[in-house]
């Protein structure tokens, strides 16, 4: 894997966990609706040190899930890229 893309993936795996602290300690109930999360796992997130979270933001894989279980978001999205595509072309 090219060092840039490593790079990109270790920033977005930073902002996503500092997000998803913030969001966790503004409301944990609502957080874990909002991001799918469990209890414990909640618990383990808003719990880490900023040495832990440094070194679970290194990995070179993606640590968020994308979810699309909205049927009505994912397909806006897909008639906004079948919009765009057509003013391009």
């Amino acid at each position: 894997m090219s060092c840039d893309i490593h790079q990109s993936i270790q920033e977005i795996n930073r902002s996503y966990l500092a997000l998803v602290q913030r969001i966790l300690r503004d409301d944990r109930a609502e957080g874990m609706a909002t991001l799918g999360l469990s209890a414990p796992l909640a618990e383990l997130l808003v719990e880490l040190s900023e040495d832990q979270t440094q070194k679970l933001a290194a990995r070179d894989q993606l640590i968020c899930l994308f979810r699309f279980t909205d049927r009505a978001v994912l397909g806006g999205l897909a008639d906004r890229g079948r919009q765009l595509a057509k003013t391009a072309a």
